[in-house]
């Protein structure tokens, strides 16, 4: 899959690098609290508290150099530019890319619900 003209830009990759790392780090401190039962209470405070804000400077990061990249190619004056942001569901890529997003919507928050009560355990 191939993603948007607007998501190559620098900062929109050292974005994407930072928010990837932060949550491979997540996921590994998870993983390594749950199953070895190491840290404490700073791996908590650590994992729960500062990492997430690192992770979601990295999708700002993302959503920035795009809307940065985007307004340059417009003023540039790319042909066959959409305007505004358009789904069409009669597509079958948007259509794909709906229903994956809801999937991975519903099944992320009850694993993350199911992990955080297995923590409070």
């Amino acid at each position: 899959m191939r993603l948007p003209k607007s998501f190559y830009n620098p900062l929109s990759i050292i974005g994407s690098i930072i928010a990837s790392v932060n949550l491979l780090i997540i996921l590994f401190f998870l993983i390594a609290s749950i199953f070895f039962d190491v840290g404490g209470s700073y791996l908590g405070i650590y994992m729960y508290m500062i990492l997430p804000v690192f992770l979601i400077g990295g999708l700002l990061f993302i959503a920035i150099g795009m809307v940065r990249r985007s307004k340059r190619i417009k003023r540039e004056g790319a042909e066959n530019l959409p305007r505004g942001i358009r789904l069409d569901l009669s597509d079958k890529k948007q259509w794909n890319a709906a229903l994956v997003f809801l999937v991975v919507t519903f099944l992320f928050v009850p694993i993350i619900l199911l992990i955080l009560l297995i923590n409070l355990y």
